[in-house]
């Protein structure tokens, strides 16, 4: 007997299958902010965005990458892994990343915004 043309529709996904999704997104965001790059471009725009620290900045860039550099090492324990907060709080932020495909250029990104 067919069941009237009507697809079955899947089930939802199970609660354990959707937790282990989340937590391999956690994982994956605090693995790219424990990057060095990127921990050195959020010193970057840190400073910034708050223009007094921009006047420290020639100082405080070559220190936060030789200590960058010395925690990569193993030389000093990594404080990063702390300061790391994933968003849980419910604050949104509005952001929009952009991902030129063709180059990456400055004029690449100027004419993406």
């Amino acid at each position: 007997m067919s069941d009237g043309g009507k697809e079955s529709l899947p089930e939802n996904p199970s609660q354990d299958s959707i937790l282990k999704k989340n937590n391999r997104y956690k994982r994956e965001i605090r693995r790219l902010r424990n990057t060095a790059s990127f921990q050195l471009g959020l010193h970057l725009t840190t400073a910034v965005r708050r223009p007094w620290r921009l006047l420290l900045l020639p100082i405080s860039f070559p220190l936060f990458a030789l200590n960058l550099g010395f925690q990569k090492l193993g030389k000093k324990p990594n404080k990063s892994s702390a300061k790391i907060d994933l968003i849980e709080d419910g604050k949104s932020n509005n952001s929009i990343v952009l991902f030129p495909t063709n180059g990456v250029g400055f004029g690449h990104f100027t004419r993406m915004y």
